[in-house]
């Protein structure tokens, strides 16, 4: 078990500022996160411009970082359901996974575009869809593929959603990416939830919800992290814990980085039990 960073926590920095920023506070490994829509995609998987993506490798390789997934939403920002441009984002995160020696790709639990309004099995189809094709991509790329659920907003945001979307989805070999907050918000204990999935389970993000359910940083929330740990520690977890923060009104780069900085002394004194 060993605790990564995000790009995520770096929402406000450039791409290679954010790689530099990881780099310079010693974790040993990143998760690059694409999301067309913000101010500052750290992978634009719309525009898909290659002088971008060679920029992040010589980022990334000039400062010895471990890029330990790549994490993106192929929907976001589109205005239509379009099966051949989110193969096309999704080929791009895949190619930037080869580019940066990256060995997972992280997608959505089916994020929904705003104001295309579908029955729940159609969602679900589409989804499939999307999957299916992102594991051709990704197997014949030699890297692996999951899943980031439950999520709020997504078609899994319950775990009783969680267990239809993997039973719709077929694939065994298809991992989970367990996210504290969305746990949280879930409704379902850390304990109950872990039991649940634990078997898909490879990596762990790590974001606290306060009282009024909004992100916080961990350790300032609800969020049950010294159960977490415990049973993490029976398994003898293998994969990564991520440092993933989306802080409300922390927006500047250098308040970003202390938060991950405050994160992280939580943490560790935490897993030292």
């Amino acid at each position: 078990m060993r605790l990564t960073c995000s790009s995520l926590s770096l929402l406000s920095a450039e791409p290679t500022e954010a790689v530099a920023i990881i780099a310079e506070l010693g974790f040993p490994a990143m998760d690059i996160v694409g999301i067309p829509s913000v101010p500052v995609p750290h992978l634009d998987v719309g525009r898909r411009d290659p002088a971008e993506l060679v920029q992040l490798e010589r980022a990334v390789k000039g400062a010895g970082m471990e890029v330990a997934n790549i994490v993106t939403i192929p929907t976001d920002g589109m205005p239509r359901w379009d099966l051949g441009e989110i193969t096309a984002r999704v080929a791009w995160a895949v190619r930037a996974c080869q580019k940066l020696d990256t060995p997972r790709l992280v997608l959505d639990a089916g994020n929904p575009i705003p104001g295309d309004i579908v029955e729940r099995a159609e969602g679900l189809s589409r989804w499939k869809s999307m999957i299916d094709e992102a594991l051709v991509l990704t197997t014949a790329a030699g890297v692996s593929l999951t899943v980031e659920a439950p999520h709020t907003g997504t078609l899994a945001e319950r775990f009783d959603q969680v267990q239809e979307l993997l039973a719709v989805m077929a694939h065994p070999e298809v991992g989970l990416d367990y996210d504290t907050s969305h746990v949280f918000r879930s409704g379902t204990s850390v304990e109950e939830s872990w039991n649940l999935v634990s078997s898909r389970v490879v990596k762990v993000a790590l974001r606290d919800v306060d009282h009024a359910g909004e992100f916080c940083r961990p350790g300032t929330g609800l969020v049950d992290f010294p159960t977490l740990f415990r049973l993490l520690k029976a398994q003898a977890f293998p994969g990564d814990m991520v440092v993933e923060l989306e802080t409300p009104g922390i927006e500047s780069v250098p308040d970003q980085k202390r938060e991950i900085e405050l994160a992280r002394e939580y943490l560790e004194i935490k897993l030292a039990g």
